[in-house]
């Protein structure tokens, strides 16, 4: 820039001399490189730029979009680490909602900023106020030579005060992108903080009991205690609509869905396109046979297991349609 300054002297300089040659009627000749200096810089602002929007590559767990509940429960507190959160179901497209994680394991959240809403939190911290790209109406530099008054004249090569109009678009342009920048990071990192429960096993239940040591009443429990307050601790904590999944729903899960299998995860996507993750663990069924508990069994497969009362497994939630 300080071959600009340099410039802009020089035409300072050489106004007295447009001057002497002026006519009576306060004309001065421009000629071909009058706005060489002046042109640059405006090209500089005009190029100046940031972000727009956002790609999809700035997602960086975009799959996080198919597991988000639809509905979620009020805050409830686990019983293993005394945490509060929710619980919420995705319709997977199959005959029952399934919940988005594990009895035990809550999200700390109800609902996630998108993109553009975290952007505009980082603004309306940084305090950023929108400003309009300066514009520069110059119809005098189309044909040399030329002339024009002696006002016109010095307005035109006033090259301070375009160097302020740089400098003041250039730091906003700046901050923008930094913004813009930074607002991918927080969103990526709040995605995964507020996922984490996803993946997390949550608190093991014997069966037929109503807490993680409550082994009483499972004698006298049904066959099936699915939605039975008396038994089924999903329903004891959740509330109406919930229960533990019966053998048949477990099965049409396993079979009408699309497994992946990742290091200690399934990823389950339904005929909806919604997901769930499923934690590698035992699970709890609904029913028994009366002298065993039917478990499924989900580590290096996915079948079912006959276990004990007293056996602390894990439990996914269903919710009726």
């Amino acid at each position: 820039m300080n071959k600009k300054y340099l410039f802009a002297s020089m035409i300072f300089g050489g106004a007295m001399i447009f001057t002497s040659c002026s006519s009576d009627d306060n004309e001065i000749f421009v000629g071909d490189n009058f706005f060489t200096d002046r042109q640059a810089i405006i090209d500089e602002i005009n190029a100046l730029t940031y972000p727009q929007g956002f790609t999809d590559s700035d997602d960086k767990h975009p799959e996080y979009k198919n597991m988000d509940p639809e509905v979620y429960t009020d805050k409830k507190k686990t019983e293993g680490r005394g945490t509060e959160g929710y619980y919420g179901y995705v319709d997977l497209g199959l005959s029952v909602k399934w919940a988005s994680s594990n009895l035990g394991s809550v999200s700390p959240v109800t609902e996630h900023k998108t993109l553009e809403q975290t952007l505009q939190e980082l603004e309306d911290e940084l305090g950023i106020q929108p400003m309009e790209k300066p514009s520069f109406t110059n119809n005098k530099n189309s044909t040399y030579p030329m002339t024009m008054t002696y006002e016109e004249y010095l307005k035109s090569m006033d090259i301070r005060e375009l160097y302020s109009a740089y400098n003041k678009y250039n730091n906003y342009c700046m901050t923008k992108t930094s913004a813009h920048d930074n607002a991918i990071v927080r969103y990526n990192n709040t995605q995964y903080e507020n996922h984490k429960y996803l993946f997390a096993v949550g608190d093991g239940y014997p069966w037929g009991g109503l807490g993680m040591w409550d082994y009483l009443g499972t004698k006298e429990a049904p066959m099936d205690i699915a939605g039975n307050a008396e038994f089924d601790v999903a329903t004891y904590i959740l509330g109406e609509g919930w229960s533990m999944p019966t053998k048949a729903q477990w099965q049409e899960l396993i079979d009408k869905c699309q497994w992946k299998k990742y290091d200690n995860y399934y990823v389950v996507t339904g005929p909806s396109g919604k997901s769930i993750v499923l934690p590698c663990a035992w699970y709890h069924t609904s029913e028994q046979t009366g002298r065993e508990v039917y478990n499924v069994y989900l580590y290096d497969s996915k079948e079912f297991k006959l276990g004990g009362f007293r056996d602390l497994f894990s439990i996914r939630p269903v919710h009726t349609k």
